[in-house]
């Protein structure tokens, strides 16, 4: 037996016609009849997500946090109302220090640190000196040594707390990211620098030994093999010469050296510090081996000759 035959097509209409659109007024109400059957989200207040992320946080969580987490710094941390700085800054510094899992801790302060690049000054002068009573459990968690460095590197730049304000701890966390050597601790290194000259420079009156410190520490990190952190050192050690220090010739050594980096941005800085060695001439120097180089030239001429040089 054979198969049917399948049924041909049966045409509504002429085969030249084309099909009959849909009137204006059809579309209008199709795409009304629409937008009312979406369903519509209205933004939640800042202090429910906040509390509902630290108790995700504290229950461990991933998946729900980090959709707080998302929430929260797409729709609330860019418009955080000055009333709500306090106890926003508070509660998520308690979610940080409570997370089990250093990748939410990070995502976290990096939340915290858009809430507080926001503040006003007293808010911030007020937040940075209640982080002392948390220092202990900041400096347990590695992970956040950068953003902790930086939090203390703006508050002595911008004259929000004073050099004795700074907790020991903090130092400490200096001085451990100081100590990295891998190339994915760079961020800690050179943040750690930017706080370092940042505490020599608020201290400068108070401890010149430290300064001294400082500046053999810079020296020793602008030999570094990773270019970040020589930019860093190098800047470093120029802002130290623009705050009036007086530079020691070991470091115009390590300034001249810059001149042959492979990084632009080092050699751009080392003219600038050769210029301020060139410039140095008569600037209280009582010792004549402090402006003088291994024979007989002057520091200041060797400066502005080297200067020629690098223009050349």
């Amino acid at each position: 037996m054979f198969a049917p035959a399948p049924r041909k097509r049966e045409l509504l209409a002429e085969p030249s016609l084309l099909p009959a659109k849909k009137s204006r007024l059809d579309r209008e109400s199709g795409r009304l009849q629409q937008q009312q059957t979406e369903r519509k989200f209205k933004r939640r207040k800042l202090q429910e997500v906040i509390d509902e992320l630290v108790v995700r946080v504290e229950n461990n969580d991933r998946q729900l946090t980090n959709n707080l987490i998302r929430e929260l710094d797409s729709e609330h941390v860019r418009v955080v109302r000055p009333e709500d700085f306090e106890t926003s800054t508070t509660l998520m510094m308690k979610a940080c220090l409570s997370a089990k899992v250093d990748s939410v801790a990070s995502k976290v302060f990096n939340c915290l640190m858009g809430i507080f690049s926001r503040g006003s000054f007293e808010d911030r002068q007020k937040f940075i000196l209640s982080l002392e009573e948390d220092a202990d459990g900041l400096f347990s968690k590695n992970n956040l040594d950068a953003g902790v460095l930086l939090i203390y590197t703006i508050g002595l730049n911008e004259n929000l707390i004073r050099v004795e304000q700074v907790p020991e701890k903090v130092q400490l966390i200096a001085r451990r990211s100081l100590a990295y050597s891998s190339l994915s601790s760079t961020a800690n290194r050179t943040t750690a620098i930017e706080f370092l000259v940042a505490f020599c420079v608020s201290s400068k009156n108070s401890d010149l030994e430290k300064s001294k410190e400082c500046e053999k520490q810079l020296c020793r990190l602008g030999k570094d093999r990773d270019y970040r952190v020589r930019k860093a050192a190098s800047d470093a050690i120029l802002r130290l010469a623009k705050s009036g220090y007086f530079l020691e010739k070991s470091t115009y050594k390590v300034a001249k050296a810059f001149i042959k980096d492979q990084d632009s941005t080092v050699r751009i800085t080392a003219i600038r510090l050769l210029i301020y060695f060139a410039n140095r001439i008569g600037k209280g120097q009582g010792k004549p081996k402090e402006t003088e180089l291994e024979g007989t030239t002057p520091l200041t001429d060797d400066a502005f000759s080297a200067i020629c040089d690098a223009m050349n």
